[in-house]
């Protein structure tokens, strides 16, 4: 092990075990220290439990997972495998700001192989795995109109 870290890696989306880049990414984490392996919501539970891949489920919203935990750990990391980039990087924009940590926050969009470095200019686990570093142009994403909390589509497909 080269490294020491607590890393905490919450994958969205069933994609990402249905595909088999999850194990491709983790297997490239390895050498960075001890990878816990979080689910939050239901897609990627159950194919989790398709594809016998260890997990630990939260029961809330993935920006409460870094939220509650930012003292557990060195670094979160989020996975997708989302239908289109731009629809991952939507949700890992989301999850990084309503989480508030201040520990470094990467995103991993699996589908093309790129990150997303939301608090930070640089980490050694973003120059390791292999992954082109992208600086998405995403504009707000969510906003307040009263007490309902309003947010802009910003991916679809047919």
């Amino acid at each position: 092990m080269l490294w020491a870290m607590m890393i905490c890696l919450l994958v969205h989306g069933a994609e990402s075990f249905h595909s088999g880049s999850i194990s491709r990414l983790i297997e490239r984490l390895k050498d960075f220290g001890k990878v816990r392996l979080f689910v939050t919501g239901t897609m990627a539970r159950t194919a989790s439990i398709d594809r016998d891949f260890p997990v630990e489920v939260f029961q809330g919203q993935p920006s409460e997972l870094l939220r509650q935990n930012e003292s557990d750990f060195d670094v979160f990391l989020i996975a997708s495998h989302s239908k289109s980039p731009e629809s991952g990087y939507s949700f890992g924009k989301i999850v990084f700001r309503r989480s508030g940590v201040k520990k470094p926050v990467l995103q991993f969009e699996l589908s093309n192989e790129t990150a997303v470095l939301w608090n930070c200019s640089s980490h050694p686990i973003a120059e390791s795995v292999g992954f082109r570093v992208v600086h998405p142009k995403i504009g707000e994403l969510t906003w307040r109109k009263g007490k309902k909390e309003l947010r802009r589509v910003s991916a679809a497909e047919v």
